[in-house]
């Protein structure tokens, strides 16, 4: 079902026969006559696929440093850490995830450990990154997910060897969505010279996103990433594992860019599988697959008035919206 209480949809013109239009068109209706049960079956025969030849060397040799004996990090596309501090450290569970707006453009990578904290802050500076997307909570269903990197009260700092991280500000949600949170952090380190030097970070934390489910239908993707959109350093998204719910809302970014630039995104399973070759196991099953599908479908319909264009796509979207509440209900 649709959850209220988020942003109202901004319309916007286009022409039928923008490059824009026709590739929102292509998408809307490839995904609309595959159907719920036809995407379903497009992700069971790609639950497994990893990128040929996929390497773990890094991890294989940091088995301490990773959260998931399950979840290896290949090698490509791996963030290499370059420490001054710290130089015999060069490994963390992250990689690189490109877009059209950036070959960098999101770091996907496990939720911190106790003693990988330090490491993930060290990526934070050393990435120049601006904005942490975090996609799960410290403890779900009596299980730890992720340390705690940073403080909980207002004016605490906390220490991670060299890295002194501050919450500045924790009172802001993102589309009046009371479970999603954005705070401001502020970090302090010394350069390889010495000299000390700081910047602040935004941090969204996403509260209600169940592990290998998927949260209600509503307008919260849509106002994060529009939050986030204009960042152009490395935008560092995590959950626990680093790729079903990251894997999921970086999935939707990189289809609405596509769609933007007028590409052709008409075939997801390529784009799953251009994900997973650089981040793999990303998008864990059907449903959250689903859940890419809905939020996109969420985000483009009335927006570019998808219904005006092709009329005859409005009952396909409607029992799509159907099926889709029955399948994640």
């Amino acid at each position: 079902m649709v959850k209220n209480g988020n942003e109202a949809t901004k319309v916007i013109a286009v022409r039928k026969e923008s490059p824009m239009a026709q590739a929102i068109l292509k998408w809307v209706r490839r995904c609309l006559e595959k159907k719920v049960a036809g995407l379903r079956e497009e992700f069971a025969g790609l639950k497994r696929y990893c990128p040929p030849g996929m390497t773990t060397n890094a991890f294989n040799a940091n088995a301490d440093r990773s959260r998931y004996k399950d979840v290896p990090a290949q090698d490509a596309y791996r963030v290499v850490l370059k420490w001054h501090a710290n130089p015999g450290m060069e490994y963390i569970h992250a990689n690189y995830v490109a877009s059209p707006i950036s070959e960098k453009r999101f770091i996907c990578c496990q939720g911190p450990m106790d003693n990988t904290i330090a490491d993930f802050w060290h990526m934070v500076i050393q990435e120049e990154t601006e904005v942490i997307i975090m996609l799960c909570n410290i403890i779900e269903k009596g299980q730890n997910k992720c340390s705690q990197y940073w403080p909980e009260t207002i004016g605490a700092k906390a220490l991670y060897q060299d890295i002194e991280v501050t919450l500045v500000n924790n009172s802001e949600t993102i589309g009046n969505d009371v479970n999603v949170k954005k705070n401001r952090l502020r970090i302090r380190w010394k350069s390889a010279d010495g000299k000390a030097t700081g910047r602040d970070i935004t941090h969204i934390h996403w509260q209600d996103w169940p592990d290998r489910g998927v949260p209600p239908t509503s307008g919260t993707p849509g106002a994060l990433l529009s939050a986030i959109r204009g960042n152009r350093k490395p935008i560092v998204v995590h959950c626990s594992a680093g790729i079903g719910r990251t894997g999921s809302i970086v999935a939707i970014e990189c289809v609405l860019e596509k769609l933007s630039y007028g590409k052709d995104c008409e075939n997801m399973d390529m784009l799953l599988k251009e994900l997973r070759s650089q981040r793999p196991y990303s998008i864990q099953n059907d449903l959250q697959y689903l859940f890419v599908h809905r939020i996109v479908l969420f985000a483009i319909f009335d927006r570019f008035k998808v219904g005006e264009m092709a009329p005859e796509l409005v009952p396909l979207h409607q029992q799509f919206i159907k099926d889709y509440d029955e399948a994640t209900t």
